[in-house]
């Protein structure tokens, strides 16, 4: 009778271990679950807050333009999205920025979809800016230089097209070289 005593009163103790190690482990669960709720809470902020700065416009586009007239336009058609709607090419979101020795119809689209759709955003630009949307684009634009085409679009917003094709020319005389 008295092992059976003894059996009852060791089971009764572990039992009692048991649940207090158990109340202990819900305690740090418990703890733990409240950290990671208020990580989220901060994750879920910043989150809100580049989503926010992704938003805003990086450069208003200015409405400045080279004179009418001023060299042969490339044809403006806009492209039709898979959905329908029409995606703004660089001629019809702005200045046409082909113009800008370097500059083709698939980086022109590149830039306005980056919010550069016009001489004026363009020449307020940072070069390296500038490369991080080709470098973000991909390999294929890896060649392009966008060093110069801040102070080009900056003369052909002005309208100086003398100097933008003496520019150029430069531009084109030292890549032979």
């Amino acid at each position: 009778m008295r092992f059976l005593i003894g059996v009852l009163v060791g089971l009764l103790a572990s039992i009692g271990v048991l649940y207090l190690l158990q109340r202990r482990a819900q305690g740090r669960v418990a703890e733990e679950l409240a950290s990671c709720n208020q990580d989220l809470e901060l994750t879920r902020q910043q989150i809100a807050e580049l989503t926010a700065a992704a938003d805003a416009p990086l450069i208003a586009p200015e409405p400045a333009r080279l004179a009418p007239g001023a060299g042969p336009a490339p044809p403006s058609s806009p492209e039709a999205a898979p959905d329908g709607d029409t995606v703004p090419t660089a001629d019809t979101a702005g200045d046409d920025l082909r113009r800008i020795e370097g500059i083709g119809p698939k980086i022109a689209e590149l830039l306005a979809a980056a919010g550069i759709a016009s001489y004026a955003a363009l020449a307020a630009s940072e070069p390296a800016r500038l490369r991080a949307i080709l470098d973000q684009a991909g390999s294929r634009f890896r060649l392009a230089d966008p060093s110069s085409w801040p102070a080009q679009a900056a003369l052909a917003a002005r309208g100086d097209l003398e100097g933008l094709a003496e520019l150029q020319a430069e531009l084109k005389a030292k890549r032979r070289s």
